[in-house]
């Protein structure tokens, strides 16, 4: 399992978000982007309140939340997602590592069309 230290304890993960969020729009990221972050990154951190508590509990709240069964492209896009924030905390040293630096995206099955 990958050891990540634990979120200092000068960074709230509302500020760390909100920091990463304006980031992001100073990038140029689209709107369309910026709600489905801001909609996803709060939810994670809502569903794993202790994640940002403890270094292991950051990487097995992240496994919980890829493990779900969910659509490729909805798993994929959670993944994009927290790669990214998580790669970006790691850049400012907020954490030690990015637990899922190494995870895959899902391919979806390849769809069946009839003609009839």
């Amino acid at each position: 399992m990958v050891r990540i230290k634990a979120v200092r304890t000068d960074h709230s993960w509302e500020s760390v978000l909100g920091r990463f969020l304006e980031y992001k729009r100073a990038e140029g990221l689209r709107s369309r982007h910026s709600a489905t972050i801001r909609s996803m990154l709060p939810g994670f951190m809502r569903r794993y309140p202790g994640a940002g508590a403890k270094s292991d509990r950051l990487a097995e709240a992240a496994f919980e939340c890829l493990a779900e069964d969910v659509a490729p492209s909805t798993y994929n896009n959670r993944l994009i997602y927290l790669r990214t924030f998580f790669s970006w905390c790691v850049e400012r040293g907020i954490i030690g590592s990015n637990p899922i630096t190494n995870i895959k995206k899902r391919k979806a099955e390849p769809r069946v069309v009839s003609i009839d």
